[in-house]
């Protein structure tokens, strides 16, 4: 419980930046190239802190990695909230996606160790993915509420509450550490895996179409529907829902496909292309292109939880769900910051149209990979 009450505030400490955006640019403080740059620092340095975060959570315990994390970014959240100079928000808005990229593999790591049962150690493990939607929505309302008092309190009100948490994981989480085991791989190994290797693009993937749909959509609904911000605003909220609904929608998921994740996620990224593909070639209504929105979202969000928790948890009996987990987020996080760079060139040079058929061919793409290794991963325990 504790694990997933600081896996959830800690989003309020990282998407806090996009809610502030049109605050930190009216008051004077950060132009739009600003913020974009802000935004694509913290995907950079936290996908290349998950590489050494991961490898240092195969070895070190994972109460202590999982707090120098949180509170180290709750106390960078709290001193932006402060108003300190433009460069000092960038320093600590780089420490911050640094630490933070420390907490999902020890929470991994703590949540596998505490149970000695494989059922219910990779059913603790599915319990924890709507931590990202339930972490977006508490997000949208912790921040709606201070903006009244400032966008310095947009920070900063993340910041305490997220200092309030650590205090309570330091009293209850208890000092778990995974036993070291004589099947250890080393971290070279790990990275030409054979199962590194062959999900490299789906895992990119998602990263790709996850965060770039959250990114693009605000703008999307704007400009192609002709609707101001406060209309598009209604689009915006649902997708936290979206990705909240597709987290809780995997359990179903992984059950109805035998407990095989990689075939969880084949369907998700079959869904997805199909999904994507009448709004990439038809003028849709807006409700119905906010729906299929709504589905990509959810189903892309499903395929997620298997490459950031189940995936990691199959190196469980060899100590390395920390490194794998580390891999593999940083596949992800390259794949939402190198996607935000280069749609903006590519929506600019030949519309939307031209982005959604990437995001089609590239759920098509892995929808085949996962599909032709799917047999190789047979029924977990």
């Amino acid at each position: 419980m504790i694990c997933f009450l600081i896996y959830t505030s800690v989003y309020m400490g990282r998407q806090n930046i996009s809610m502030a955006a049109p605050l930190l640019e009216s008051e004077g403080i950060a132009d739009k190239v600003t913020i974009g740059i802000l935004g694509s620092m913290f995907f950079y340095v936290y996908a290349f802190g998950r590489l050494i975060s991961g490898r240092l959570g195969d070895s070190l315990p994972p109460k202590l990695l999982l707090l120098t994390g949180f509170t180290a970014g709750a106390l960078c959240n709290a001193g932006i909230g402060l108003l300190p100079p433009l460069w000092a928000i960038f320093v600590l808005w780089g420490i911050n996606g640094l630490f933070q990229s420390s907490m999902w593999s020890s929470v991994l790591n703590m949540v596998a160790t505490l149970f000695e049962d494989p059922v219910m150690r990779r059913n603790a493990v599915i319990s924890l993915a709507p931590t990202v939607g339930l972490g977006g929505l508490l997000t949208v309302a912790v921040c709606a509420a201070a903006a009244p008092w400032g966008v310095g309190w947009m920070f900063l009100a993340p910041g305490l509450i997220m200092l309030f948490l650590s205090i309570a994981g330091t009293i209850l989480l208890p000092d778990v550490r995974p036993e070291a085991s004589k099947k250890h791989m080393e971290f070279r190994k790990i990275l030409t895996h054979k199962t590194m290797l062959r999900f490299l693009v789906p895992i990119f993937t998602q990263g790709v179409v996850k965060d770039n749909l959250v990114l693009w959509t605000p703008i999307f609904f704007m400009q192609v529907y002709d609707i101001d911000i406060k209309k598009a605003a209604v689009y915006v909220f649902v997708m936290p829902i979206a990705t909240l609904f597709g987290k809780l929608l995997y359990p179903v998921l992984y059950k109805l496909c035998r407990r095989n994740e990689i075939k969880t996620a084949c369907c998700c990224y079959i869904v997805s292309a199909v999904c994507l593909v009448p709004l990439a070639c038809a003028d849709l209504p807006i409700v119905s292109a906010a729906a299929l929105m709504f589905a990509v979202s959810a189903f892309i969000g499903a395929a997620n939880s298997t490459f950031s928790g189940l995936l990691p948890l199959r190196f469980f009996d060899t100590g390395n769900i920390s490194s794998v987990s580390g891999v593999t987020d940083f596949l992800t996080y390259m794949g939402s910051a190198t996607g935000a760079v280069a749609f903006g060139f590519l929506v600019k040079a030949l519309g939307y149209g031209a982005m959604i058929w990437v995001w089609v061919a590239m759920s098509g793409i892995s929808a085949l990979i996962t599909l032709g290794f799917k047999k190789d991963y047979d029924r977990a325990p």
